[in-house]
């Protein structure tokens, strides 16, 4: 009896995590489609690419955090790092296997403004108060 409850209390901690995470990562792809899209008919000089990239992510950090937080109205910074870390854990996972994007300085930027965005989303989806009706 008592694994089962071990169990769906594990279950109903990762929820909001995987959850924010979701929102963090389609919102991530969106922008990163819709810059490559704006990329392809404008001439952008190939040093906005990587800023824009890095935008894109952090903006689906905030998002993550922010979604994360507003499910359990609670400890808005420590579900914003776990977003974070595990959101930046993805990013540098998936440049690891592309080969594009490794650890070393602009993969520490990355990962900085990932933690930075999803802390702030995290801690303002707890403070942001529900309309009374």
């Amino acid at each position: 009896m008592s694994r089962q409850h071990e169990s769906s209390s594990v279950a109903h901690r990762l929820r909001p995590i995987v959850m924010g995470l979701t929102a963090g990562v389609l919102l991530s792809a969106l922008l990163l489609f819709l810059f490559s899209i704006w990329i392809t008919l404008q001439d952008t000089p190939q040093g906005m690419i990587e800023p824009l990239a890095v935008f894109s992510v952090s903006f689906g950090a905030f998002l993550a955090g922010l979604v994360c937080t507003r499910i359990t109205r609670r400890n808005g910074i420590v579900y914003g790092v776990l977003c974070g870390l595990l959101l930046s854990g993805i990013v540098l996972l998936a440049g690891m296997i592309t080969g594009v994007g490794g650890v070393g300085i602009p993969g520490i930027f990355r990962v900085v403004f990932i933690m930075l965005c999803s802390m702030i989303g995290g801690v303002l989806g707890v403070n942001i108060r529900r309309k009374r009706r």
